[in-house]
């Protein structure tokens, strides 16, 4: 295993041993298992010779898997109690807009569905605030595919049917979010580690009201991961929210920065 990695970061300056041990572990054993290699000398031998499975595996690190409205909860908590809160709070700004973060966005399915609940809260409440969604990943396959923004049934199965009638269209097994929906939302290149910045470059400023950062975090290791907390707390404004994983609490309860909204959602707020 120290052998691989150390490959790849001479071979390809990439350093991979800031992932979570049994994540590395267990997505290395995938590759090998799908490469037909039996021991991890194998795979170095293949790694060497193959610069595709080098790419493969990278992607496979950073692939991640999301649906729309993939936690109940915490999209509820969001139309009951974040968005009512932040938008009430810029109807004084001569200017309002509502800036949120989705980092880490995978194929698209996570800002599409924060922007379904944007559009419907401000055609329910007549408002004149806009929003804008800056969705980033470090996977440009996973981009393309939000931009593209076509589904299966299985990414909408959380999804009530007003919602898919009124942003999608339907064309036999697929889903394709209409443009409506995509006007909102910008999808660009990120990397979460990037040490001179703070926030993506599309947003010029970061200051968000809303950061989600869903699944993300227990890739890394803690030391990694506090980096990318740090960041996070330096874009979001005062009082701005952050949205976790569930499987991502306990990190979040460790950090000073952060306190939880509603036990045990995976809602924090700034301190």
């Amino acid at each position: 295993m120290e052998n691989i990695i150390r490959f790849i970061q001479d071979q390809y300056t990439l350093n991979v041993s800031i992932y979570d041990v049994s994540f590395l572990e267990r997505t290395i054993a995938s590759r090998m298992y799908f490469s037909s290699c039996n021991s991890t000398k194998d795979y170095l031998t293949l790694l060497n010779k193959t610069p595709v499975e080098v790419n493969q595996l990278m992607e496979s690190l950073t692939n991640s898997y999301s649906e729309f409205f993939r936690n109940p909860l915490t999209f509820s908590l969001i139309k009951q109690i974040i968005y009512p809160k932040i938008f009430d709070e810029k109807k004084s700004l001569l200017t309002p807009e509502v800036r949120i973060w989705s980092a880490g966005c995978a194929a698209g399915q996570e800002p599409y569905s924060l922007a379904i609940l944007a559009n419907e809260f401000i055609t329910e409440h007549q408002l004149t605030t806009s929003f804008r969604i800056f969705a980033t990943d470090i996977s440009e396959n996973q981009l393309e595919d939000a931009r593209r923004g076509i589904y299966n049934q299985t990414d909408l199965q959380n999804t009530n049917m007003g919602y898919i009638n009124s942003y999608f269209t339907i064309k036999g097994q697929s889903y394709s979010v209409n443009e409506k929906l995509k006007k909102n939302i910008d999808f660009s290149y990120y990397n979460l580690l990037d040490k001179d910045t703070n926030a993506p470059p599309s947003s010029v400023f970061g200051g968000f009201d809303i950061i989600m950062c869903s699944n993300v975090l227990f890739y890394y290791k803690p030391d990694i991961q506090k980096l990318i907390l740090n960041k996070l707390n330096r874009s979001l404004n005062t009082n701005g929210f952050l949205l976790t994983g569930e499987a991502e609490i306990a990190i979040l309860k460790r950090d000073r920065n952060f306190r939880q909204v509603v036990a045990p959602s995976t809602i924090f707020m700034k301190n």
